[in-house]
Formats: C-alpha cells, sequence, structure tokens
C-alpha cells in the first residue's frame, strides 16, 4: 500500500515515517516542500522509503501520486 507522510521529514512526522518504515507492505513516501530533505530522511529508514517535494498546485500532481 502505498502512503504518503504530509511533512514527514518534521519533528512529528519523522516519527511517524519510522513507524511506517518498519511494516514491509507500505510503500512509505517522505513528502515535504523541499525534495533534498525529503530524499535525506527518506534515506535514513530502516524499511526503505521514497523523498518527494509536494506542491499541490502542481500540473499533475494527483497523477503522481498514483
Amino acid at each position: 500500500m502505498k502512503t504518503l507522510v504530509l511533512g514527514g521529514y518534521g519533528n512529528f512526522g519523522a516519527r511517524i515515517c519510522r513507524a511506517l518504515g518498519s511494516f514491509p507492505a507500505i510503500d512509505l513516501w517522505v513528502g515535504g516542500r523541499d525534495a533534498r530533505r525529503a530524499e535525506a530522511f527518506a534515506a535514513t529508514i530502516a524499511g526503505g522509503a521514497r523523498g518527494v517535494a509536494i506542491d499541490l498546485a502542481a500540473p499533475g500532481f494527483a497523477g503522481d501520486l498514483r
């Protein structure tokens, strides 16, 4: 199951991401405004994660979530 955590590298979001990273069935996406920070934090998740920049106004945003 694909799971996107908005604000995933922030204080509370990071805790959620670390917990979700322990479930192999979850395809975890760490989302935030800064792609570099999201990717750097995603690399620290034990179960693996993908860091992505989130811009709700970007064309194709909804399609990218699929």
